[in-house]
């Protein structure tokens, strides 16, 4: 009788074995790959705090959207390691505002702080270090608003003067971030960087937090700085 019942344990895995062998072989190239990642299936979501609202959001591994008339262009180390978080976002707090900081941060990878006042670190400054050698180098994590028109203005490049710096950080009621922060772009665009392994894969998931200084009255003045934060989770594109 135990002869039997041990043949018939032998038949079956025989029988069944590679079966199993091939499903577990299945199940576990669908994890490698992310397919069966809970992450994977969750939705992409942006939010922010009350009175500002996102519309719409996107991260792009092409690198960093530079808009010039109708042509846009994206700008990208060799080899690739930069990539842009964008944002429509709408200011809905009731009042015109003024950003004087804007700063994300996730993991495995940094992105560049953009700012209305002068790079306090030394060497950080992307103006001074970047758009003067006409190289981009995402080490350079800093872009000061001042220092881009600033530089604007120098090498009459048209996108902003010292006089008009002020208006590129203003946020009028109602309506999106765009076409500020010195970049002609329909969005508000943030340079990353992930040096570790490369810009995010197509179809992957990432998240991370942003953080939005302001005040009501123009930069430079003494009106108190508030702080809107907010988180994303964006599939790449």
């Amino acid at each position: 009788m135990s002869k039997k019942r041990a043949q018939a344990a032998m038949e079956f895995m025989l029988t069944y074995g590679w079966a199993i062998l091939v499903v577990l072989v299945v199940i576990a190239g669908l994890s490698y790959f992310g397919v069966l990642s809970p992450s994977a299936l969750l939705p992409d979501k942006c939010n922010f705090q009350v009175g500002l609202s996102c519309v719409d959001y996107s991260v792009s591994s092409q690198g960093m959207p530079i808009t010039l008339g109708a042509k846009t262009q994206y700008l990208q180390t060799t080899p690739p390691t930069i990539f842009s978080v964008n944002f429509d976002v709408i200011n809905n707090l009731g009042d015109d505002i003024y950003i004087t900081k804007v700063n994300l941060s996730g993991q495995d990878f940094t992105c560049m702080q953009l700012q209305y006042g002068d790079c306090s670190e030394s060497g950080q400054s992307f103006v001074e270090n970047s758009l003067n050698s006409q190289s981009i180098n995402p080490y350079y994590s800093c872009l000061s608003i001042k220092e881009l028109c600033a530089w604007s203005e120098d090498n009459n490049f048209g996108i902003c003067t010292r006089a008009s710096a002020q208006s590129q950080v203003l946020w009028k009621n109602g309506e999106k971030f765009k076409s500020h922060l010195g970049y002609d772009s329909q969005y508000l665009s943030i340079l990353c960087y992930a040096p570790v392994g490369g810009v995010p894969k197509k179809g992957t998931k990432m998240k991370a937090d942003i953080t939005i200084e302001y005040s009501k009255s123009p930069p430079g003045s003494s009106a108190l700085t508030r702080v809107a934060n907010g988180n994303f989770f964006i599939t790449v594109s």
